[in-house]
């Protein structure tokens, strides 16, 4: 069947679309789609709409009440929706606009269940954007709008590069020499021009506790720390403290540093004390500025050698989408389940996000129970951390999840008993977990980070403590995550 009047290309002549109306795809070279108020493509046939590059308008009521309208691929060209473009699509559920977006008509995505927006530019830009409010707004509720510069709704963790800064630096402002150390070397990197992530306080694991880098920059590897007077005859614990770090760079899987050996990963020491005659002497602000300054400069030729990484603010979210995938190399940080599952585009069965906790393994939607994503309390050193005992090895290639000592709640015990029977049956098919496992971020709060896919390799239910014994299988996640294709993309190596 063909629609007339379709599109309009470049030259201004109008044209049929004559393709599938499940999925509508228009063709390259149209710049408007839909002739104005004509419901042109309504349907309840339409499922997925895909634009070229070309358009630059989608024209009011052109997709009005396609009600299993799932999901849009907008022109990356695109300057105008107009009024009641996607009016009543009741299961069009996140949006990802372009960043060349200007206007947005009346009742463009009204009666939509549209609740989350990824935006391709800044929330400066997506506010200019002409938007009507009030009667004839643009859209029913607020939605959460991820930004490259942050995500605009008070209930998502992202924050602009001023609060992160204001934030990072308020952690210095009781410890006066630190501080001055720290927002010294940051106020000669900015003159500098160059604008590089400062992390304060970061914390790294070691064998008998942890530490906490004064000054890091994950974009080079490198850390500032500022010795007050008690490191006065303490530099043989000094270079212990730095051993471990650049051992738990090398081991930890769920490391906050890079580090792989002793060249990748560099260390000042801005020294506030001398010793002389066994005596400690504050030494004067003019060569505490001066090793500032080298400091300083040493930053900046790293930062400029490594090709002078940007400073990446956008949510998760935002890079998965535009990558189609997530990978271990990415480290991103998710403060919550939900927010991970969001990234992961994994919805409840009604079609509405998750917004709690999660007690368990969540099944991923039409797996059949062959592939749940599960978020974990881990450790790399076999001591225990929290209810459950779960062992990552050294290498982030093994996983052991122990039963706790008092047991298993029932909705555990059925699981094991249900992924151990179907790895004895059919080990080739045996059960798939998509793991994130819990870490701190650059302020020290509790989240998660995907440390990969694995896949149960041994069950041990017969001995106590009963065992599970997890294998990786995949470094990189396709998403959205579509089942049984989800299962041929866990095996692919780190990107």
């Amino acid at each position: 069947m063909a629609i007339e009047n379709a599109y309009q290309d470049a030259e201004g002549n109008w044209n049929p679309y004559t393709g599938s109306m499940e999925n509508v795809r228009i063709p390259d070279g149209a710049r408007v789609v839909g002739k104005e108020s004509e419901n042109t493509f309504t349907s309840d046939e339409v499922r997925t709409v895909w634009m070229p590059d070309s358009v630059e308008v989608v024209e009011a009521k052109a997709f009005e009440h396609c009600t299993n309208l799932e999901s849009v691929r907008f022109s990356n060209n695109l300057k105008a929706i107009r009024g009641a473009a996607f009016m009543g699509c009741s299961n069009l559920r996140s949006v990802s606009l372009p960043k060349s977006l200007e206007r947005m008509g009346n009742f463009a995505f009204s009666d939509t269940a549209v609740n989350e927006i990824f935006f391709a530019g800044t929330m400066e830009k997506f506010r200019r954007i002409e938007k009507p409010e009030g009667e004839q707004a643009w859209i029913d509720r607020t939605p959460v709008v991820h930004c490259t510069d942050g995500t605009m709704n008070r209930s998502c963790a992202a924050m602009s590069m001023a609060d992160y800064l204001a934030k990072s630096f308020q952690r210095t402002n009781r410890k006066k020499f630190e501080n001055y150390v720290v927002t010294g070397i940051w106020h000669r990197l900015r003159a500098k021009g160059i604008l590089i992530q400062p992390v304060t306080q970061q914390y790294v694991k070691r064998p008998d506790g942890y530490a906490l880098l004064d000054l890091y920059f994950p974009a080079i590897n490198l850390s500032v720390e500022c010795d007050e007077g008690y490191h006065c005859g303490h530099e043989a614990a000094d270079a212990a403290r730095t051993r471990d770090i650049i051992e738990a760079g090398k081991v930890d899987p769920l490391k906050a540093i890079v580090a792989v050996d002793e060249k990748s990963f560099f260390e000042h020491r801005v020294k506030w004390y001398s010793e002389k005659n066994g005596i400690r002497v504050l030494r004067p602000i003019e060569e505490v500025d001066a090793e500032l300054d080298r400091v300083a400069a040493d930053i900046a030729e790293r930062y400029k050698k490594a090709g002078s990484p940007a400073w990446d603010q956008a949510p998760p979210a935002v890079r998965i989408r535009e990558k189609g995938a997530i990978s271990v190399s990415d480290r991103f940080f998710f403060r919550t389940h939900a927010e991970a599952l969001s990234a992961l585009e994994i919805r409840r069965p009604d079609g509405n996000p998750y917004r709690q906790y999660m007690r368990a393994a969540l099944q991923v939607p039409g797996s059949d129970g062959n592939l749940d994503v599960c978020f974990m309390n881990m450790t790399v050193s076999g001591v225990q951390e929290g209810s459950w005992d779960n062992t990552l090895s050294l290498d982030g290639k093994t996983l052991v999840e122990k039963e706790p000592e008092r047991g298993m709640p029932q909705h555990a015990e059925t699981g094991w008993q249900r992924i151990a029977a179907q790895l004895e049956s059919n080990p080739k098919n045996a059960a798939r977990r998509i793991i994130f496992g819990r870490v701190k971020d650059s302020f020290g709060a509790d989240g998660f980070t995907f440390i990969g896919t694995f896949q149960l390799a041994d069950a041990n239910l017969d001995e106590k403590p009963r065992r599970l014994i997890w294998k990786k299988v995949g470094n990189v996640l396709d998403v959205p995550i579509v089942y049984p294709n989800a299962l041929r993309g866990l095996g692919r190596a780190k990107r």
